[in-house]
Parts: C-alpha cells; sequence; structure tokens
C-alpha cells in the first residue's frame, strides 16, 4: 500500500489520491470569485455553443485536478521520529514540516465510506502557533494513526509533568452520547437547508438564459394552473392551501437540515481518556476529534433562539490560535449539551479554578444586558444609516 525509503521516509496509501483531488475542488469552489474573470474571458473569446463550452470545460477541469492530485502523491513523504513527525511536500516549491509531538494541541481523524472500509484515516495535527496552517497525514492505517494518538498523548503527559502509572492506562469514560430527538434539535437550531438553498440560488439563476427561461416558463404556468385552480374555492380555504403550502416548504427545509446534522453527528460520543477530551461522530464520513484538556485556554457557550427554547447550549473549546483563517475550524466542539452537562464540562477542563463558576444562563446569578447597551447598537446600526440614506435620497 505504500513505501518506505531507506532513510524511514515513506508515502500514504495510494487512495490519499481522493484526499488531494477533494482538497483541489474545495480551494476551487472556496476562490469561485477569483475564477469568474477568466472562466468568462474563455467563453467569450473561444467560438462554439454555451453546452460545448462547459463540457469541454469540465473535462478540461476533470484532467487538470487528477494530474495534480497523482503529482501531490507522489511527492508527499512523512517519517516519524522518536519527538516529531516530518512531511516533505510540493510538486514545484519542495516544504518541509516538522511537526513535534509537544507540541501537538489536538488531533482531527476523518473516515469516509472508502477510507473506512480499506481501513485507513486521515489524521490533521492543529499545532500551537503554527502560522501555515495543520499538518495533514492523509490514507493511513488505522492502526499506525492510533499509534500516533497515543505516542501524542503520553509525551503531553510527561510536558505537563502530571504523569502517573494509571495515567497511560486509564479508564476511558463516556461523557456524552446523543441521540436522535437530538439530531432533532441540533437540525432545527441549524437550518443548513436554508444555506443550501442561498447557494443554489445564485448558481441556478447564472447557469444559463436557456436553462432559466424554460425553468421559468415552468414556474409562471405552475403559479398559472394553481392559482386557477385557487379560483374554484372562495377566499378562507385559498388562504388554508397557501398556509399548509408554505408549512410543507418549511418542513421540508427543516427535515432536509436534521438530515445534515445526522449525516455530520450521528451517534455523537464524548468521551474523556486520561487528561484527554476524544468525540467520535458521523454517518457517512466519521469524524474522530482528540485534545488535551490542559491545552483549552477558551470554554465558548453558545445558544441561538431555537436552542434557548430547547433549553439546550453548544459548547465550543478553544485553543491557542494557530494562524486558521476560520477561527473555529479546528476548535473542539460538542454540539449540544444541558445547562448541568455544560456546568460539569466547564470544571472538568477549568479544574480547580471553575469549581465557583455558573455556566447556567437560566441561573439567578446571570444579570441581563442593560437596556442602553442595545440602545447604543440600534442607534448605530439603524438609525444613523437610516439617517444618511434619506439625507442622500431626498430631492435638493
Amino acid at each position: 500500500m505504500k513505501r518506505t525509503e531507506a532513510d524511514g521516509w515513506q508515502r500514504t496509501s495510494p487512495y490519499s489520491v481522493l484526499f488531494f483531488f477533494g482538497g483541489l475542488v474545495k480551494g476551487l469552489a472556496r476562490h469561485a470569485t477569483q475564477l469568474l474573470a477568466p472562466l468568462a474571458a474563455f467563453f467569450i473569446a473561444w467560438q462554439g455553443d454555451l453546452q460545448s463550452k462547459i463540457v469541454i470545460a469540465s473535462i478540461a477541469l476533470v484532467v487538470i485536478a487528477t494530474v495534480s492530485s497523482l503529482l501531490s502523491y507522489l511527492m508527499f513523504y512523512y517519517r516519524v521520529d522518536e519527538e516529531a513527525i516530518r512531511i516533505r511536500y510540493g510538486v514545484f516549491q519542495k516544504k518541509q514540516l516538522d511537526i513535534r509531538f509537544d507540541r501537538v494541541q489536538a488531533v482531527t481523524a476523518e473516515q469516509n465510506p472508502v477510507y473506512r472500509m480499506l481501513g485507513l484515516v486521515s489524521l490533521t495535527f492543529d499545532t500551537a502557533g503554527s502560522g501555515a496552517g495543520e499538518g495533514v497525514l492523509p490514507a493511513i492505517p488505522v492502526a499506525e494513526a492510533d499509534i500516533l494518538r497515543n505516542r501524542i498523548g503520553r509525551v503531553e503527559l510527561v510536558v505537563a509533568d502530571t504523569a502517573s502509572p494509571s495515567d497511560s492506562t486509564a479508564q476511558v469514560e463516556l461523557l456524552l452520547a446523543l441521540g436522535w430527538r437530538d439530531m432533532v434539535r441540533i437540525g432545527l437550531a441549524d437550518w443548513r437547508a436554508l444555506v443550501l438553498l442561498a447557494v443554489l440560488g445564485p448558481l441556478l439563476e447564472r447557469s444559463g438564459d436557456g436553462i432559466a427561461d424554460r425553468i421559468g416558463s415552468r414556474v409562471a404556468d405552475g403559479i398559472e394552473e394553481a392559482a386557477e385552480g385557487l379560483q374554484q374555492f372562495d377566499a378562507a380555504t385559498g388562504l388554508i392551501i397557501l398556509a399548509a403550502l408554505i408549512i410543507g416548504l418549511v418542513l421540508l427545509f427543516g427535515m432536509l437540515s436534521i438530515l445534515a446534522a445526522s449525516l455530520r453527528y450521528h451517534r455523537f460520543r464524548l468521551y474523556r481518556d486520561g487528561q484527554r477530551l476524544r468525540s467520535v461522530g458521523g454517518l457517512l464520513t466519521r469524524h474522530e476529534n482528540v485534545t488535551q484538556i490542559a491545552k483549552v485556554q477558551i470554554l465558548s457557550l453558545r445558544q441561538g433562539l431555537v436552542l434557548r427554547g430547547f433549553r439546550r447550549l453548544k459548547i465550543v473549546a478553544k485553543q491557542a490560535r494557530s494562524g486558521n483563517r476560520d477561527p473555529d475550524s479546528r476548535h473542539f466542539q460538542v454540539p449540544l449539551v444541558t445547562p448541568d452537562f455544560a456546568q460539569r464540562f466547564t470544571r472538568l477542563v477549568f479544574d480547580p479554578e471553575a469549581q465557583g463558576l455558573n455556566a447556567d444562563p437560566w441561573h439567578r446569578e446571570f444579570v441581563r444586558v442593560s437596556a442602553y447597551y442595545l440602545r447604543a447598537r440600534l442607534l448605530l446600526v439603524a438609525l444613523m444609516p437610516a439617517v444618511l440614506a434619506c439625507l442622500v435620497i431626498a430631492p435638493g
């Protein structure tokens, strides 16, 4: 599955090509706005119908992405030493990343369905103060990944000077398990389907005049037929039917959001493994996050309107910043907890400093924010822009 050089450098599994291909696709999607100009120039300059342009551009994109992924795999090597893991990568510009075990703050493991059948997993190492981002080992055997994570855990215990004979063989304690009712709560609080709809809307709008015209004509015909059908009923019945359609759409979006939550957090389990926190969850792609308790610097308890109605919270455990673009992209997250669990979790992470800290937002010790704060926000965000807009649009 992999090749080992004489000096200890080795390649990952050939199936890591899937990882590099997926990363390239994500990068293209992330920089889609910068690619619009050259794509528009290509479509304008090259003669031919729109369908042929799209087919040729798609084939060229797939070929380039495949070749790039193969080259990335061939140029990717790693080596595990006593105190660090070293990664060499880069097609045109060679780079080497040295990750010391005592600098690792968290380890994230992802296992998609293909990797699960092959017994492979991808590891991401979140390090303190790494401006270049984390190191990633794609498609390595599960047994080797477990050895790496155990070695990192033992090094962290020694560095923290908290090692004891019982630490290395500490019993794993289940802290939290989420069921299907929790998936419903997470989905209703997240509403990812609406985000998907917001993304697909502009794409459908820009997908081509011919397609847009056909869709628009069909929608118009459907609306006209529905209007003719509603004319057969009285006003009250028509309003009831319209309300039922709206409720049906809301339920559809809610079900899609619940499905998205289930895909990410199915059978979510949170464990305490000695001095580490470990979470496991996911339906198709299995996500496993491991972080050192001693490395957690901030606990963020979050609650939107829906979670407030369910009397639930979301926990985000933050370590030292590591140069991520997204501040929450590599933080340890617990998607849904009760106030009592948030209280116990806070004391677990920040023991003994947090023994007198109350994490229940419904407790009497919590005091509402002064109305003057809201007034200042309203003045800054709403009133002043409205006054300026009136001055600009008002006739001279």
